[in-house]
């Protein structure tokens, strides 16, 4: 189905409301079908056809495209398969992270600015300090 030159065409062209219409119309569905599966009614489905995400926002869009299996890409929505490894644990722990990047970039501004400066070795073990303490 996805291989199919209108649906490529129509997706890569941006005009995703036909995609959606094009699949709909594959596994021979209504709108008012999709509508009731969706929440919406038979209009706001043409409406979402026709004019697709300029009208719609991209939860109702994504809705339709889950419901109708189109792959978020099709779309164009950035696929919403969790991050992580394997056990799907996220590998970076984010508040971490950007604490330690602050601190490295804290760090030669702070020793600059140090006042207890007594040599290039004071310096460093400042700089050390302030950025193992972060």
């Amino acid at each position: 189905m996805w291989q199919m030159t209108a649906v490529r065409e129509a997706s890569r062209t941006g005009d995703y409301g036909k995609v959606i219409e094009l699949v709909r119309q594959d596994r021979r569905m209504t709108q008012v079908q999709l509508g009731g599966a969706i929440g919406l009614s038979q209009s706001a489905v043409s409406r979402l056809e026709k004019r697709g995400a300029r009208t719609y926002s991209t939860d109702i869009l994504a809705a339709a495209a889950a419901h109708l299996g189109i792959p978020p890409a099709l779309v164009g929505l950035a696929d919403r398969r969790p991050q992580g490894n394997a056990n799907g644990d996220d590998n970076v722990d984010r508040r971490q992270f950007l604490g330690g990047v602050a601190a490295t970039a804290a760090t030669p501004v702070l020793a600059a600015a140090s006042p207890d400066k007594a040599g290039p070795e004071s310096e460093q073990a400042a700089a050390l300090r302030l950025s193992t303490s972060a």
